[in-house]
Protein backbone atom coordinates (compact mmCIF):
# COMPACT_ATOMS: atom_id res chain seq x y z
CA UNK A 1 0.00 0.00 0.00
CA UNK A 2 1.15 3.55 -0.71
CA UNK A 3 2.88 5.49 2.06
CA UNK A 4 -0.01 7.99 2.02
CA UNK A 5 -2.62 5.58 3.33
CA UNK A 6 -1.10 4.27 6.54
CA UNK A 7 -2.74 5.17 9.85
CA UNK A 8 -0.31 8.00 10.64
CA UNK A 9 0.84 8.96 7.13
CA UNK A 10 0.35 12.62 6.31
CA UNK A 11 -1.56 13.14 3.08
CA UNK A 12 -1.67 16.94 3.21
CA UNK A 13 0.95 19.43 4.28
CA UNK A 14 0.55 21.83 5.92
CA UNK A 15 -1.86 20.02 8.21
CA UNK A 16 -3.03 23.24 9.87
CA UNK A 17 -4.27 26.48 8.38
CA UNK A 18 -6.92 29.15 8.70
CA UNK A 19 -10.07 28.94 6.57
CA UNK A 20 -12.71 31.66 6.71
CA UNK A 21 -11.21 32.93 9.97
CA UNK A 22 -11.29 29.51 11.67
CA UNK A 23 -8.05 27.74 12.61
CA UNK A 24 -8.21 24.12 11.39
CA UNK A 25 -5.83 21.24 12.02
CA UNK A 26 -5.71 17.51 11.32
CA UNK A 27 -3.48 15.49 13.67
CA UNK A 28 -2.12 13.26 10.89
CA UNK A 29 -2.80 15.55 7.93
CA UNK A 30 -5.63 13.40 6.53
CA UNK A 31 -7.10 14.86 3.33
CA UNK A 32 -10.70 13.86 4.10
CA UNK A 33 -10.55 15.50 7.53
CA UNK A 34 -9.13 18.75 6.15
CA UNK A 35 -11.76 18.79 3.40
CA UNK A 36 -14.54 18.28 5.98
CA UNK A 37 -13.22 21.12 8.15
CA UNK A 38 -12.84 23.49 5.18
CA UNK A 39 -16.41 22.66 4.13
CA UNK A 40 -17.58 23.37 7.69
CA UNK A 41 -15.73 26.72 7.71
CA UNK A 42 -17.14 27.66 4.30
CA UNK A 43 -20.71 26.83 5.35
CA UNK A 44 -20.28 28.71 8.64
CA UNK A 45 -19.00 31.75 6.74
CA UNK A 46 -21.83 31.54 4.19
CA UNK A 47 -24.38 31.44 7.01
CA UNK A 48 -22.54 34.27 8.82
CA UNK A 49 -21.72 32.28 11.97
CA UNK A 50 -18.01 31.55 11.38
CA UNK A 51 -16.97 34.20 13.91
CA UNK A 52 -18.50 32.03 16.66
CA UNK A 53 -15.96 29.26 15.94
CA UNK A 54 -12.37 29.58 17.18
CA UNK A 55 -10.90 26.29 16.08
CA UNK A 56 -11.52 22.86 14.55
CA UNK A 57 -9.13 20.03 15.42
CA UNK A 58 -9.57 16.61 13.85
CA UNK A 59 -8.00 13.94 16.02
CA UNK A 60 -7.12 11.43 13.33
CA UNK A 61 -6.54 8.71 15.92
CA UNK A 62 -10.10 8.87 17.33
CA UNK A 63 -11.69 10.08 14.04
CA UNK A 64 -13.35 12.91 15.98
CA UNK A 65 -13.36 16.64 15.31
CA UNK A 66 -13.32 18.92 18.34
CA UNK A 67 -14.93 22.31 17.86
CA UNK A 68 -13.91 25.27 20.01
CA UNK A 69 -16.62 27.91 20.13
CA UNK A 70 -16.53 31.40 21.58
CA UNK A 71 -17.82 31.63 25.15
CA UNK A 72 -21.12 33.29 24.29
CA UNK A 73 -22.47 30.24 22.41
CA UNK A 74 -24.56 28.05 24.70
CA UNK A 75 -26.51 24.86 24.23
CA UNK A 76 -29.98 25.51 22.86
CA UNK A 77 -29.48 29.00 21.50
CA UNK A 78 -30.06 29.73 17.78
CA UNK A 79 -26.34 30.06 16.99
CA UNK A 80 -25.60 26.68 18.60
CA UNK A 81 -28.42 25.10 16.60
CA UNK A 82 -27.11 26.59 13.35
CA UNK A 83 -23.53 25.48 14.02
CA UNK A 84 -24.61 21.95 14.97
CA UNK A 85 -26.61 21.75 11.72
CA UNK A 86 -23.50 22.72 9.78
CA UNK A 87 -21.42 20.17 11.69
CA UNK A 88 -23.94 17.44 10.87
CA UNK A 89 -23.74 18.39 7.19
CA UNK A 90 -19.95 18.58 7.02
CA UNK A 91 -18.25 16.48 9.72
CA UNK A 92 -18.33 12.69 10.08
CA UNK A 93 -17.95 12.70 13.87
CA UNK A 94 -17.50 15.59 16.29
CA UNK A 95 -17.53 16.60 19.94
CA UNK A 96 -20.50 18.75 20.84
CA UNK A 97 -21.11 20.09 24.35
CA UNK A 98 -19.73 17.09 26.26
CA UNK A 99 -21.01 14.43 23.86
CA UNK A 100 -19.97 12.85 20.58
CA UNK A 101 -22.23 13.40 17.58
CA UNK A 102 -21.96 11.87 14.14
CA UNK A 103 -23.70 11.78 10.80
CA UNK A 104 -25.66 8.67 9.95
CA UNK A 105 -24.80 8.86 6.27
CA UNK A 106 -21.55 9.60 4.51
CA UNK A 107 -20.53 13.23 4.59
CA UNK A 108 -20.42 14.79 1.14
CA UNK A 109 -16.86 15.86 0.38
CA UNK A 110 -17.01 18.45 -2.36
Amino acid sequence: MSVYFGEKDHQVSPDNMTAFGIHIQSRYGQASEIIQMINFARQAATREVAHYVKELFYDSKSCTCSIKLVGEVSLGDPIETELREIALECLSQFEWFDSIDFTESNVRIA
